[in-house]
């Protein structure tokens, strides 16, 4: 049995990162470009620091086509079409950017492994990108049965508070009727009088701290009171 909570745990083996040693690119540069050491005027080739395969750029096929050339043992007349067209064309790495570049070596470097591994190995990546969806969707029916729980644990409590709400009013109204009722029992009419501006002002506080929704009582209570006196 899987333990809880273990789609918010990660396997860290199950995508390893992998790392080229040496790395495709200069440190110190990288350590430069990403604490922002160059300023933003130098003219610097951005593709260097991710992959050095890409940073012989145009200019220097057009200002020496032929040292480019010897330097990569091709004839003469490779020399003239490197000049006229290098590698890649000036269109296409002006609007390309570093993360498309990067994005393109894996999806190349992917196709390359599944076209030379064997049918154990193809068998093998099948099971585990199955096993790799099945859990993924496990996952997300495990969080949309935990939001489904959530959700009626709040319904539930919000009815509770609720009838806790309504019962403790309920209460409070039967209090007011009984004090009055007794008042009215024991009290002469000229008490009454004599009490009623100070049961008026704790009438009123009472009203005014549930929120105003028994302000009605205090005048209803004056009046049956004056109906008394009359």
């Amino acid at each position: 049995m899987e333990p809880p909570y273990s789609y918010l745990q990660v396997d860290i083996q199950e995508h390893p990162t992998p790392i080229e040693f040496p790395p495709p690119f200069s440190i110190e540069e990288f350590n430069l470009y990403h604490h922002h050491a160059y300023p933003p005027h130098m003219n610097y080739d951005k593709n260097a620091l991710y992959m050095n395969h890409l940073s012989l750029s145009v200019d220097a096929y057009n200002k020496n086509p032929q040292a480019a050339a010897s330097a990569s043992g091709s004839s003469s007349s490779s020399a003239e079409s490197s000049s006229k067209s290098p590698t890649v064309p000036e269109e296409s790495m002006k609007n390309i950017s570093v993360k498309q570049l990067v994005r393109a070596k894996h999806t190349l470097q992917q196709r390359i492994k599944r076209q030379n591994e064997t049918e154990e190995q193809k068998v093998l990546r099948r099971q585990r990108n199955a096993e790799l969806n099945r859990k993924r969707r496990q996952n997300k029916e495990d969080i949309r049965v935990t939001i489904e729980k959530t959700k009626n644990r709040l319904r539930q409590r919000i009815k509770r508070e609720i009838d806790r709400m309504l019962r403790t009013r309920q209460k409070r109204d039967d209090f007011l009727r009984e004090t009055f009722e007794q008042m009215a029992t024991v009290f002469a009419d000229e008490d009454m009088l004599q009490y009623q501006e100070r049961v008026a002002h704790v009438l009123w506080e009472i009203s005014k701290a549930s929120g105003g929704a028994h302000g009605t009582e205090n005048s209803a209570a004056s009046n049956a009171t004056d109906r008394r006196v009359s």
